[in-house]
């Protein structure tokens, strides 16, 4: 996505800023998540819920790190992924640890 590819668009005297697919950053990477939940098996609500078992929580990781990737900040990344900042700070850490 480019600078250019978003427009403001009027919602209720709310501006949102919106792509040109009329998707918002938050709903365009929330189907980046999505996707990568599906090759693994797993739900979106999986993903952003609060289930900790280990092939779910390495499949999260994934997604945090591509989030990362993008150059989200650890806050944009938690409130994506409806978790604190120190959350994601760990699971960097430790991604990066297995690298």
């Amino acid at each position: 996505m480019f600078e250019n590819d978003f427009d403001w668009e009027d919602k209720e005297e709310e501006m949102v800023l919106v792509d040109s697919r009329g998707m918002t950053p938050r709903q365009a990477n929330l189907l980046e998540i999505e996707a990568i939940a599906k090759a693994h098996c797993f739900t979106l609500e999986d993903i952003l819920g609060p289930r900790k078992f280990k092939p779910l929580v390495a499949v999260r990781r994934k997604c945090i790190v591509m989030l990362r990737e993008k150059g989200h900040t650890t806050t944009g990344i938690g409130r994506i992924m409806n978790r604190d900042h120190t959350t994601i700070v760990h699971s960097l850490q430790k991604s990066k640890a297995e690298a």
